[in-house]
């Protein structure tokens, strides 16, 4: 993350994926996401580097409508409640969850951590809001998607996470990764300030859009 500004979740996770040295192998792995939606993530992942994610991987999600959708990138999906999540220990070496925990109370939230860590061989995969991010709108009337907590880089460095910020400042983002101002004149000089300041906010994670969260299990 020390020389790349990545304004996506998927680029911040390509750029670490290409430089981890679990993935920088010929070994397949096993990946688990977790809240998959329609499988954009994983989509543009495959994409982006089919090098990097040369593995099985399999969708899991509530919402039947968009995993029907995810059956198409997935080599597997499953619907399921991410509070009852039925797979042993290790079962997978790679979890990966992405704007998910937002949605859920703080209690259940820390449980998903807990039981994410469980499932997960080698590696666990988060991105969330910095604090507290209002959901205006719910894509495809999906009810799952209200936010229900705000989640400080701290909690998850306390739990043994490398946090890095991504997607730019908070003061110029809203809803959607959106800037708030909406004017065709600024919005340039709006776009290299949030190019620049991301390198600030890449370690100001306090002052982050977004975070991305990695953690190595070791079992």
């Amino acid at each position: 993350m020390e020389k790349h500004a990545c304004f996506s979740g998927t680029n911040a996770i390509l750029h670490y994926l290409s430089t981890d040295k679990h993935f920088v192998s010929d070994t397949p792995k096993v990946i688990l996401d977790i809240g998959c939606g329609k499988g954009s993530l994983m989509k543009s992942l495959l994409d982006a580097n089919k090098q990097i994610v040369t593995s099985f991987t399999v969708g899991l999600d509530i919402f039947l409508p968009s995993l029907l959708i995810a059956k198409k990138v997935y080599d597997n999906v499953l619907r399921c409640d991410v509070k009852f999540l039925p797979f042993r220990k290790a079962t997978f070496d790679i979890v990966i969850s992405t704007q998910v925990i937002e949605h859920l109370t703080k209690d259940i939230g820390l449980r998903l951590l807990k039981d994410i860590e469980r499932i997960s061989k080698e590696m666990v995969i988060l991105t969330i809001p910095v604090d507290y991010n209002e959901k205006q709108h719910l894509e495809d009337e999906n009810p799952w998607q209200i936010h229900r907590s705000a989640w400080h880089p701290d909690e998850f460095k306390m739990c043994g996470f490398s946090v890095y910020g991504y997607a730019g400042p908070r003061f110029l983002l809203g809803e959607k990764c959106e800037l708030k101002v909406k004017s065709k004149i600024l919005e340039p000089f709006l776009f290299i300030l949030r190019f620049l300041t991301q390198f600030i906010t890449r370690k100001c994670v306090t002052a982050s859009y977004q975070m991305l969260c990695i953690k190595m299990i070791e079992q």
